[in-house]
């Protein structure tokens, strides 16, 4: 069903329906839990305390695709480059790569969670993952903190296109470069320097610490709005928000029992749609008063999940 709404939203780009865009991006988040039941299979495969390690490799395969597919849609999407792109393209692209993931699912999965027995879909169910995550006591905190942490990685990424193409007069195929040097940071983030960090700090420590360097990095952003500050800000921000994300989904998994990691997960998913809807629309208030405003918005929401996070207790983490 993702691959069938990038094909429409390809298909409302030529046939100039507005509407039709809307509602292919519309049935793209409805069926975007994939990305939790992905996350649900990682931590009931790890031990407690791999699960931050495995969370960060599946932020990895995220950051994989922010290298990647930036640079397929900045040159794909150019008629002058090797062959005639066009704006649809990437779209089409997208569609292909979506529907090949459901064919690699279906042969290599081996599926992880062990149905007792089988219940019928409620549909009066389908909004208490998200929930439960703020209404049962050993996440509640930490699904506020994991709240947050998105609202100030959304008000930042979503502001980067706007910034680099206002004030920096970036093309598409530049910024679409700078997206790779974003995701660039991240690997190099899971590669290099979680395992060290996991083997000096805490879950919760990690956490903190990183939460407040991302939050000084902003700010400097803000500050000194250069080109090349943005360059280098821009790629330990990414660098420490792999750290800090996966640390928040491995206390959550921990936080709850084996037969409830699915439940977690789609919860945190709702949260992080949730969130980014949230940071949207936050967004163009904050643009509409300074182009830089959204640096010290995503430093804010960065800094209020960092004070929650020194209220909790986390003893398995």
């Amino acid at each position: 069903m993702t691959g069938i709404s990038y094909a429409i939203s390809a298909l409302s780009v030529i046939t100039g329906q507005l509407t039709l865009f809307f509602v292919s991006r519309l049935i793209s988040g409805f069926f975007g839990g994939c990305y939790d039941i992905a996350q649900a299979a990682t931590a009931d495969i790890s031990e407690s305390e791999q699960k931050a390690r495995n969370m960060g490799w599946m932020t990895v395969a995220v950051s994989l695709g922010m290298i990647i597919g930036p640079a397929i849609a900045a040159f794909t999407s150019d008629s002058t480059f090797l062959f005639k792109g066009s704006i649809t393209t990437p779209f089409w692209v997208a569609c292909f790569l979506a529907v090949s993931n459901a064919v690699l699912v279906h042969f290599l999965f081996k599926e992880t969670y062990l149905i007792a027995t089988k219940t019928k879909i409620q549909i009066t169910k389908i909004f208490y993952s998200f929930t439960f995550i703020f209404t049962d006591k050993r996440v509640q905190k930490l699904g506020f903190i994991f709240f947050f942490l998105n609202i100030g990685w959304g008000i930042f990424i979503t502001s980067i296109p706007i910034i680099l193409t206002q004030k920096f007069n970036f093309n598409t195929r530049y910024t679409g470069i700078f997206f790779c040097f974003i995701g660039l940071g991240s690997i190099i983030s899971i590669i290099f320097v979680q395992k060290k960090a996991i083997k000096l700090f805490s879950l919760k420590n990690i956490y903190l610490i990183t939460t407040i360097i991302s939050s000084i990095i902003v700010i400097i952003n803000f500050i000194f709005p250069i080109l090349n500050n943005l360059w280098i800000t821009a790629f330990f921000f990414a660098l420490f928000e792999v750290l800090c994300y996966s640390s928040c989904l491995a206390m959550n998994s921990n936080a709850v029992t084996e037969d409830l990691q699915g439940k977690v997960m789609g919860g945190l998913g709702a949260v992080t749609s949730i969130s980014l809807i949230i940071s949207s629309i936050i967004l163009p208030i904050l643009t509409e008063i300074n182009i830089l405003l959204p640096f010290l918005g995503a430093a804010a929401a960065y800094l209020i999940s960092t004070f929650i996070m020194f209220t909790v207790d986390c003893a398995k983490n």
